[in-house]
């Protein structure tokens, strides 16, 4: 028009970019790709072109395709184009057949320390990391050992030690109410005001809710029946979703078992705490949660501080609009992820007013009465994701926003 072409189809114009710079931009050197790119690569408009210009090099040359995406994976000026160049570089190489494992090795690597950095994930955007994280997955992510029950690998098998706590107070203090009506815009309920103390145990929690690949792992090793098919469906290092209560207790008992008699585990701290004095792995009671939950903010309205941040947490108002990749998000000052956000996590406790009292039968794991969930979801306001605020669900739901931790406590006392 006009004397302009235009190309109708968008991909063509995505392909036509990319062959562009591979073949003209490509022959003056790789440095001269990079310096058109490198103000580009947290842009969705290049994202395709990005990818295409990796595959398209792919089949002219193994080598310097290999080389390209070695280099794409430690490109960008900021936490964000360091970020998604890694994402781009990761997803590439999982996508083209022949990259071999030690480039995708190399790629899964560089995702695990971005994410391992507290300062790119505060200065990045939460979608971009999610999607470095299913990239993660399309790799293999080595934060997971899948010949030790897909625990985590580092040496307490991905367990925190949380120790007890005589002082602590559950909820809400009824002074503090106005105070968060005013930071969150929502009235707080009446189920949450509480003003005794309630005194924590020690206890180990999960650094992080329980993934698809680890609850895979356990119905491939016990047949266990699958109540949602759609549990299954998502990356592998996702936090677990479309489970009830019953599945998550069904679950408890196969790293239990583990710990308790699989050799591979046998020189574990924790194995030796299953083995040697009758510790079991269970869900948090919401005591528990609430403790790990907070950290060492002990009257702070989210586990990281008093200000709303939907670059904190996975839930509505971050816009990702789905669930994520565990350890997306920086962990509160206890080394735990995703503790708000991401998907309510069932724990042990039954629904009933405080005052807490760990006695009065709401930690009967027997009935059919509503359990307290915890810590909110992707799809729920910022209200909800709160360390305070409780849910209820009952036990049979399986739900897209409800998953669970878990965490490893002493037999109780007889």
């Amino acid at each position: 028009h006009g004397g302009a072409f235009r190309f109708i189809h968008l991909a063509f114009q995505e392909f036509l970019v990319a062959r562009y710079l591979r073949e003209v931009v490509g022959q003056e050197s790789r440095d001269a790709i990079f310096a058109i790119l490198e103000n580009r690569l947290d842009d969705p408009w290049w994202r395709e072109p990005i990818l295409l210009l990796a595959s398209y090099s792919a089949v002219k040359s193994a080598k310097p395709a290999r080389d390209f995406l070695t280099a794409l994976g430690t490109a960008g000026n900021h936490p964000n184009t360091k970020i998604a160049a890694a994402e781009l570089a990761g997803t590439a190489a999982a996508e083209w057949r022949e990259s071999g494992a030690a480039l995708q090795a190399e790629c899964a690597k560089r995702i695990v320390a971005l994410l391992g950095d507290g300062n790119m994930l505060q200065k990045s955007s939460a979608v971009v990391r999610a999607r470095a994280a299913d990239a993660l997955a399309q790799l293999g992510d080595p934060r997971f050992d899948p010949t030790r029950f897909h625990l985590p690998t580092d040496p307490m098998l991905g367990f925190v030690h949380i120790a007890a706590d005589p002082t602590f107070k559950i909820g809400t203090r009824k002074a503090d109410a106005k105070r968060v009506e005013k930071i969150t815009g929502f009235a707080v309920h009446e189920n949450e005001i509480n003003d005794q103390a309630t005194p924590a145990p020690e206890f180990y929690i999960a650094r992080y809710l329980v993934t698809v690949a680890q609850f895979r792992a356990f119905i491939d090793a016990t047949k266990f029946k699958l109540g949602d098919e759609d549990a299954l469906r998502d990356p592998g290092n996702r936090a677990l979703r479309f489970v009830s209560w019953h599945d998550a207790l069904a679950y408890c008992d196969w790293p239990s078992n583990g710990l308790s008699t699989a050799p591979i585990l046998a020189d574990s701290h924790v194995a030796r705490l299953v083995r040697e004095r009758g510790w079991r792995v269970g869900l948090p009671s919401e005591l528990e949660w609430e403790k790990a939950a907070r950290g060492n903010l002990r009257d702070a309205v989210f586990s990281w501080g008093d200000n709303p941040d939907p670059n904190a947490a996975n839930y509505a108002d971050t816009d990702i609009n789905t669930t994520s990749g565990v350890g997306c998000f920086a962990a509160n000052d206890f080394g735990l992820y995703d503790m708000l956000g991401n998907v309510w996590e069932w724990t042990s406790s039954n629904y009933k007013d405080y005052p807490y009292r760990v006695d009065d039968g709401r930690e009967n794991l027997q009935g059919k009465e509503a359990r307290l969930v915890r810590g909110s979801s992707w799809g729920n306001n910022v209200d909800d994701a709160r360390c305070a605020y409780r849910g209820w669900d009952y036990p049979d739901l399986r739900v897209s926003g409800l998953g669970f931790r878990v965490v490893l406590r002493p037999p109780p006392v007889r």
